[in-house]
């Protein structure tokens, strides 16, 4: 996962390979009034060709 909170790049988090049935999840910290802005790819098997999901987003936290 690739992202930037308040606009400052964060460290990449790491290339993993998981089961099928893994839950993905991740950890934010971010002040009010901060913007989370993330992207990452996630590849996978479908027959023998690999398929691929591209997500994106951005979340401003508010109190």
């Amino acid at each position: 996962m690739d992202s930037t909170v308040a606009g400052k790049r964060q460290g990449r988090q790491a290339d993993h390979k998981v089961d099928k049935n893994y839950h993905f999840h991740g950890t934010f910290t971010a002040k009010d009034n901060h913007t989370i802005q993330y992207s990452d790819k996630f590849s996978f098997p479908v027959g023998l060709d690999i398929g691929t999901i591209k997500i994106a987003g951005k979340v401003k936290f508010t109190s």
